[in-house]
């Protein structure tokens, strides 16, 4: 579980294997899609790069929307 919130790492990496065929087959409207689905920001330091996600869980009557930051050192992003 992540940050508190019921997404396991094993969904984290299915979404980028998924997002990562798309790149790899040049699937330019699924990147787009992708891209304005699940994240909110992306923000470039100088040592790292924080990615903001945006997810929403859809329960019977509800939907509780969350964001999920992950934050990567620079010399891992190549």
């Amino acid at each position: 579980m992540l940050d508190g919130v019921g997404v396991t790492e094993e969904q984290i990496r299915s979404m980028f294997s998924r997002f990562k065929e798309f790149v790899l087959e040049r699937n330019i409207p699924e990147c787009k899609k992708f891209i304005g689905d699940y994240i909110k920001e992306v923000i470039v330091y100088k040592d790292h790069v924080e990615v903001v996600f945006n997810l929403v869980f859809s329960f019977v009557d509800d939907e509780i929307a969350h964001n999920l930051h992950i934050t990567v050192s620079r010399v891992k992003v190549k």
